[in-house]
């Protein structure tokens, strides 16, 4: 493991460990099949489960004839894909796991969902590189990220792919869009848990040890 990657988890032990068994968890009790080379997990409770990794194939399959280059560096960066009811998608380091939201899986296209791969994808390129997501530099990151998808939605549209200018433009307006944030990706979370089926106290518990730092946890 880099010196970098290494520095940045002694900062936060208590996080990584957290992320640690929450991931290895939710691989626990998911459902495993390899897939375009890659071992994609779907959660337990996912109804007819074989439909969401048609569909994460599909956006795979894209990726790789599109984008062959891209694809090989995934195949390099990435070892699993866990499609689970998260309520955002995001990059694990800690498994070099992408995970996906499962209502995006379910009502986008696989189009769609190759361009979440592609950001979360970048992310993993960026760890691999040594260069981990410090709060410093987050919204740097998550642009370039986005920048990958708007390069690759191009390389969509080159090849007559359906929508691509429309898929170019919503990204360039997110640019403008600090979804990043520690209060964003708290508040997108906390909806999904609260219209879940979980006890009202375990929410409250959730919400106090996951809420920002700025609104006092730490």
């Amino acid at each position: 493991m880099k010196a970098s990657i290494l520095l940045y988890v002694a900062a936060r032990p208590l996080s990584v460990l957290t992320e640690a068994i929450t991931d290895h968890l939710r691989l626990h009790l998911s459902r495993r099949v390899v897939r375009e080379r890659f071992s994609i997990h779907t959660a337990e409770y996912i109804d007819a489960p074989e439909d969401v990794v048609e569909k994460v194939s599909a956006a795979l399959r894209l990726i790789r004839q599109v984008s062959a280059r891209r694809y090989r560096r995934m195949i390099h960066d990435l070892r699993r894909i866990l499609v689970s009811d998260v309520g955002t998608s995001s990059y694990s380091f800690v498994t070099k796991m992408c995970i996906l939201d499962l209502q995006i899986v379910r009502k986008k296209s696989y189009g769609y969902v190759a361009l979440i791969l592609v950001h979360e994808a970048t992310h993993a390129r960026l760890y691999h590189a040594g260069i981990p997501t410090w709060q410093s530099i987050q919204g740097r990151v998550e642009r370039l990220c986005v920048r990958e998808q708007i390069a690759f939605a191009s390389e969509l549209g080159e090849v007559g792919w359906g929508g691509a200018a429309e898929m170019i433009g919503a990204l360039e307006r997110a640019l403008a869009v600090p979804w990043w944030t520690e209060a964003r990706q708290f508040e997108t979370r906390l909806r999904v848990i609260t219209d879940s089926d979980l006890p009202r106290w375990l929410i409250r518990a959730w919400a106090w040890w996951h809420q920002p730092r700025t609104t006092g946890r730490k």
